[in-house]
């Protein structure tokens, strides 16, 4: 009997807790739901909002931390870079997304890969290696080196060698359309890093990336007397002393004072473009040739192609697999094609119209319709009016073979337009003949 009552007593406690446990568990998901109800309600379920109903706490050392950061950035930097940093900043560019496939076309599977070692950058002490100050640094010491559009550049040693750090700009924002660039930038370099016709990365990470050092641009090569300055004393010794020597060489192995020199110049620039357009499917386009993106190697007369911060992944159409066209929403300055300028559907081929302006540099020393101004350049571009080649550049017969491949790439019609391929093969047959001749 006693036992019975202990029984009966047992159940009973059990389910009296049983039901207060459940009914508080009840109590306590409707308040739970309620809650989460008027948060979705109210704030559409912003990010900020979860962060308060889940009521998690940042660091109350978290601000200053930043400002602390932010301090010794600046210290880094130098006053140049503060300077930068106070007024450029509120001139930042609008935020954007990474490229996408036109509709009905995808990325090839290698498109979307990335390599970023951030490690690596982390591992250099910018400030304790040069104090960062935006000094100009000349071809034996190490600093800064200069700007372009994107990014600033700055020489440093590393690992018994020298390296290029290049940092986008503060007035550009780190979002995801500037990290794609980057990351473009890195992996065509990546794919091609045996090439020997293509700069070598030795990493990326974010909007920064790291390649070798090569120490003249051919530009500086092409046009001594800066861009028809008469004063040679305004010259960079460096870039002098490489064209006093060319001149004086009459063998140099890249130069554009002799006939074999202007093809062999030709011939590698071409064979650069090429690797971009063959030797990964489907194509990158570089989409901003001009002859300051080929770095010249003053020791070993190597010539590389940099800088595909701009580059365009050509992407296929998921059902005929045909390349898809694409295009680019600016086209400033005087090294696009006349599609470019008229922002119709672009291909590779823009870059073969881009290419030929430079074979014009290296083969007439001058830049094409130089004579006009920026809108009527692009008018003229746009008309499918060639640039004028003299006559006087045309009496040695490789020259003369030059401007005629020149004049196939200045064709106004794409589709026409001669490829790089077919190129490289017309510039290796005239090199052949010269040098058995």
């Amino acid at each position: 009997m006693v036992n019975c009552i202990l029984c009966v007593s047992v159940v009973l406690w059990i389910i009296v807790h049983a039901r207060n446990f459940y009914s508080s568990d009840t109590i306590s998901n409707e308040k739970s739901s309620l809650l989460f109800s008027h948060t979705l309600s109210n704030h559409r379920g912003r990010f900020k909002n979860t962060l308060s109903l889940h009521k998690i706490s940042l660091p109350p050392n978290l601000l200053e931390l930043r400002r602390q950061r932010e301090i010794e950035g600046k210290e880094a930097l130098g006053k140049p870079g503060v300077h930068h940093y106070q007024h450029k900043r509120n001139k930042m560019r609008k935020t954007g997304s990474a490229e996408k496939p036109p509709v009905n076309c995808s990325f090839a599977s290698w498109q979307l890969l990335t390599f970023p070692n951030c490690m690596e950058f982390h591992s250099i002490d910018l400030e304790l290696e040069l104090g960062m100050q935006k000094k100009k640094a000349n071809h034996l010491s190490y600093g800064y080196i200069g700007s372009g559009y994107w990014r600033d550049t700055w020489k440093l040693p590393y690992d018994r060698d020298e390296i290029v750090l290049k940092m986008m700009k503060m007035e550009f924002p780190t979002d995801e359309r500037n990290i794609d660039r980057h990351r473009r930038d890195s992996l065509v370099m990546e794919r091609l890093t045996s090439d020997p016709y293509i700069v070598t990365s030795y990493g990326y990470c974010a909007t920064s990336t790291i390649t070798e050092f090569i120490h003249g641009r051919l530009d500086k090569l092409i046009f001594p007397q800066n861009d028809g300055n008469d004063d040679n004393n305004l010259l960079p010794s460096l870039y002098k002393n490489m064209y006093l020597k060319s001149k004086e060489n009459k063998n140099a192995i890249l130069t554009r004072e002799t006939e074999l020199g202007r093809l062999r110049l030709a011939l590698v620039v071409s064979k650069a473009v090429d690797s971009l357009h063959t030797k990964l499917l489907p194509p990158v386009v570089h989409a901003d040739l001009q002859l300051k993106q080929f770095l010249y190697n003053t020791h070993t007369g190597e010539v590389k192609l940099n800088d595909f911060n701009r580059c365009r992944f050509v992407a296929i159409h998921n059902h005929n697999h045909k390349q898809c066209p694409m295009k680019i929403a600016t086209a400033s300055g005087r090294s696009r094609s006349p599609e470019e300028y008229r922002f119709t559907a672009l291909t590779e081929k823009m870059d073969v119209f881009s290419l030929g302006h430079v074979l014009f540099n290296i083969l007439t020393g001058s830049r094409p319709l130089n004579h006009l101004s920026t809108s009527m350049f692009k008018k003229d571009i746009i008309e499918g009016i060639k640039p004028f080649i003299d006559h006087i550049y045309k009496q040695k017969p490789s020259d003369a073979a030059i401007a005629n491949l020149i004049s196939r790439t200045y064709t106004l019609n794409p589709v026409n337009r001669i490829n790089t391929s077919e190129l490289v093969f017309e510039l290796e047959k005239l090199a052949n003949n010269i040098e058995t001749s």
